[in-house]
């Protein structure tokens, strides 16, 4: 339900390095979101809560379910690095655990007869 990153896909997309890789700038995000849900609507969806940490930066995601609303507070935070070619599997798989924490369907099931 989250606007996804696709960080694994922008910064690590090569199954394997020969070169070192310089990640850019720092990435630093701190972003809320609400869903209001409409009236009546249920849902088995239940947010995550994810927390990363890593020499390659840190990710946070939380979220909540209260008073017909979904909330998620998401936190990233990757400083400028350069991965060698022998720490790019362990990257690759760090920025690929925050792509899975911001996969998942949210499913509604409204009350007879809404629309």
């Amino acid at each position: 339900p989250l606007p996804p990153l696709g960080i694994s896909k922008e910064l690590a997309s090569l199954s394997v390095r020969t070169l070192p890789l310089a990640t850019g700038g720092t990435l630093s995000l701190h972003n809320i979101f609400r869903l209001k849900l409409p009236e009546g609507a249920r849902t088995d969806f239940r947010p995550p809560s994810v927390e990363l940490r890593s020499p390659f930066g840190e990710y946070t995601l939380t979220g909540s379910l209260k008073g017909g609303a979904l909330t998620f507070e998401r936190t990233v935070w990757i400083p400028f690095q350069v991965i060698l070619p022998a720490q790019y599997p362990a990257f690759r798989e760090f920025l690929s655990k925050i792509d899975k924490a911001e996969s998942g369907q949210l499913v509604l099931t409204l009350p007879e007869g809404a629309r």
